[in-house]
Order: structure tokens, then sequence, then C-alpha cells
């Protein structure tokens, strides 16, 4: 969880959220829209 979090505020700053999380799963790449 800390490096998912790491990583999120990362690719952040570069546009729209990439990592998602799924619930009973986790993590999963999500493309951008757009």
């Amino acid at each position: 969880e800390t490096y998912v979090s790491y990583l999120r505020r990362k690719l952040d700053k570069y546009g729209p959220s990439l990592i998602v999380t799924v619930r009973g799963v986790g993590y999963a790449l999500r493309e951008p829209k757009g």
C-alpha cells in the first residue's frame, strides 16, 4: 500500500490518476479517457 500511494503521487503530477483500487482484487491500471 505504501509503495502504491507513493507511485500514485508521482504519476498524478502528470495527468489523471492511472492506478485504481479494485476491491477484493488489488490494483489495476486504467487508460486515461480522451
